[in-house]
């Protein structure tokens, strides 16, 4: 949704192709109005694969029809209708993930390695790929990071990854700082954006990491170039929640959060506790039992 207009898309898969069907409507004074329709060749990864600017729709999608799958990036105008696009990204790969600011556009393939794309989109009808960055592994999220930066969290090698990649002008656009965890395999934070806790402003990046044997909540800040851990809390506890949790792989920890309020940070915890602590020392302020 923007400002504006309310789209939903939705893939209609077959034999053959695989369509999405992109439907508008206006939201304009609290009144909901159909506006238009299309339809493109291609599946959505999610919904931060397709993006609302200057009244245009700009979305990537992947397409497994041919004999290989390719990607592609569409730009549709105010009526639906494609007036710009760029087919034939990164044939035998996927979107993995995406992010639009602006006039730019930034989308991850992968299939053995991570190329990460910056698209051009001040020209609507001509999109063009400024950069592409090729390195081991992929993101499964990005996220934006002041304003020549970008985060990338997902894996190498099914071991949890966290990039920060320079992305201001194509020359720069580079890996700047990687932090890998090697018997971490799992968080939700590659799929869920809620769960994830991050600022700019704050200097803040939080999420859950599921090893084999424990689970943890990890806090950096990025300085210098380097991912710096600033809290790690181990709340795999002893109860049944999370007995389940770790048979399970970790799945079921989806739903603890990290978040701020003022100058403390709590890490809430279904089932057992909230775990607080001050937002520039990480120095503990207590536990509040939920059990």
């Amino acid at each position: 949704m923007s400002n504006d207009n309310i789209y939903i898309a939705n893939a209609n898969w077959g034999s053959d192709a695989t369509m999405t069907q992109i439907l508008k409507f206006s939201c304009q004074k609290g009144k909901i109005r159909a506006k238009g329709a299309a339809d493109l060749k291609g599946f959505l990864n999610d919904s931060f694969s397709m993006n609302e600017y200057n009244g245009y729709l700009r979305i990537v999608l992947t397409d497994y029809s041919g004999d290989t799958q390719t990607n592609a990036l569409y730009v549709l105008d105010d009526a639906l209708e494609v007036c710009g696009s760029i087919t034939d990204i990164a044939e035998g790969e996927e979107i993995r993930s995406a992010r639009f600011l602006g006039d730019t556009g930034y989308f991850v393939t992968y299939r053995e390695t991570d190329p990460l794309f910056k698209v051009n989109l001040t020209d609507p009808e001509n999109p063009q790929i400024e950069g592409e960055l090729k390195i081991p592994g992929y993101s499964e999220y990005l996220h934006l990071w002041g304003d020549n930066n970008v985060i990338g969290i997902g894996y190498d090698h099914n071991k949890l990854k966290l990039s920060m990649f320079e992305t201001g002008t194509t020359d720069e656009m580079r890996e700047l700082a990687t932090r890998k965890f090697e018997d971490c395999s799992y968080s939700p934070a590659t799929y869920n954006h809620k769960a994830l806790m991050i600022d700019y402003d704050k200097n803040i990046i939080g999420f859950v990491c599921a090893y084999d044997n424990s689970i943890t909540y990890e806090i950096f800040s990025y300085t210098d170039d380097e991912f710096v851990s600033r809290m790690s809390v181990d709340i795999s506890g002893e109860n049944s929640y999370f007995a389940d949790v770790l048979n399970y792989g970790g799945g079921n920890c989806s739903s603890i959060r990290g978040m701020y309020i003022g100058d403390t940070v709590y890490i809430v915890i279904p089932g057992d506790k909230v775990v607080m602590a001050d937002i520039d020392s990480m120095q503990s302020k207590g536990e509040i039992s939920l059990s």
